[in-house]
């Protein structure tokens, strides 16, 4: 997947079939009700790094069985 941010932002978010989106403080994102993955990556790309991540599911998808994230240097 690719992730990417907006900075700017003019009107209010849809909801969608996917998700119902709400605004949090970055200090208070509810990770226990996001995907299992995100409490390990998306802090960091909150905090402007740029990384290639790997996740390995369980059959279920509800547990990592590994992972790896790599801290990119872009020029």
């Amino acid at each position: 997947m690719h992730t990417f941010f907006v900075h700017k932002w003019v009107g209010e978010p849809v909801e969608s079939d996917e998700m119902a989106p709400k605004w949090y403080p970055k200090s208070e994102l509810p990770y226990d009700s996001m995907w299992v993955d995100d409490k390990h990556w998306v802090p960091k790309v909150l905090d402007n790094e740029h990384i290639e991540a790997e996740f390995y599911f369980n059959g279920e998808g509800g547990e990592i069985d590994k992972f790896n994230i790599k801290e990119l240097v872009i020029n």
